[in-house]
């Protein structure tokens, strides 16, 4: 009734799948322990077997084509951050020896690239389906780089995926992971090894450098995030570093922001106070604590 487009994020945690809550081992690429696991505080993974892959690939399928059926838009395959399509991309997960392991871009891309061939037998070919990947790692001797990302890029394209969204993460102490919420990076100081990184952050625009490389490689339209302001985000637009801007907490603080935008009147934009206290809203006990989204626009405006 607004007139927009409804897309569906369908990802897998993999091993980051919080086993202490859910209590179940999380599965992976590989299985690795001690000092072989890019997060500490993750349980080890079970590394999946080529069938399970299959199976896997066959319920992603099916979870775009009900996406379809209940009237989406398109859907985007979150392989991002700590989840499990990245534990095959990211060489500091994927020690395999067949034929998704890392001896080459198209093989750690398989995984991927099997869940958008199976998911294309069931929808039709103008139904979107972008993917969702990690434009850098930070903290890891073999997270992939931004000319690593490239090579993906490419070939994500050139397979099929009808977009790509730029993220990112960043691993070793507990602060790198706010790549994803770069204005904490800073907060309250810096440690050990995030001190280069926030030396790195200049806030808002942290994902803007790896998100550009990605986007003199492709065609497709290309997404950035990561505490974007309306400025900011018309400065990438004019810029040409991506064709898109991903907001999520500042739509939580004004979900009219983008019709002000549109409107001209930007300094009537309520701004995101970047209080973290919507991600405050999981309850540790259980699994699915989540508070509603009309719950946390209220808590958000009453900041």
């Amino acid at each position: 009734q607004h007139h927009c487009a409804v897309f569906l994020q369908l990802g897998h945690v993999g091993p980051s799948n919080p086993a202490h809550i859910t209590g179940v081992q999380p599965i992976a690429a590989s299985s690795l322990s001690g000092d072989q696991k890019p997060q500490e505080e993750d349980a080890v993974a079970r590394a999946l077997t080529t069938p399970e892959i299959e199976t896997i690939v066959t319920k992603w399928s099916k979870g775009v084509e009900r996406a379809k059926r209940a009237g989406f838009d398109g859907v985007e395959i979150h392989g991002g951050h700590g989840y499990l399509i990245n534990s095959f991309l990211s060489r500091a997960y994927n020690k395999r020896q067949d034929e998704y392991g890392p001896q080459s871009f198209q093989s750690r891309a398989k995984f991927a690239i099997d869940i958008l061939n199976a998911a294309r037998q069931l929808v039709d070919p103008d139904f979107v389906i972008g993917i969702r990947f990690n434009g850098a790692e930070y903290g890891l001797k073999e997270g992939m780089t931004s000319e690593e990302t490239q090579e993906f890029a490419q070939i994500f394209e050139a397979v099929g995926y009808d977009y790509i969204n730029v993220t990112g993460f960043g691993y070793g102490p507990s602060s790198l992971h706010l790549l994803l919420l770069p204005e904490q990076i800073r907060y309250p100081e810096p440690e050990g090894a995030a001190i280069p990184l926030a030396k790195m952050v200049k806030w808002p625009g942290v994902l803007d450098p790896p998100a550009a490389a990605i986007k003199k490689m492709v065609s497709i339209p290309v997404v950035v995030l990561g505490s974007l302001d309306a400025e900011h985000g018309g400065r990438i637009l004019r810029e040409g570093w991506a064709d898109l801007i991903g907001y999520g907490r500042a739509l939580l603080a004004d979900p009219e922001l983008p019709k002000k935008v549109i409107e001209g009147r930007p300094k009537d934009i309520r701004p995101c106070m970047h209080c973290i206290q919507c991600l405050g809203c999981y309850d540790d006990q259980k699994l699915g604590g989540l508070l509603p989204l009309a719950a946390l626009v209220k808590r958000c405006n009453a900041g």
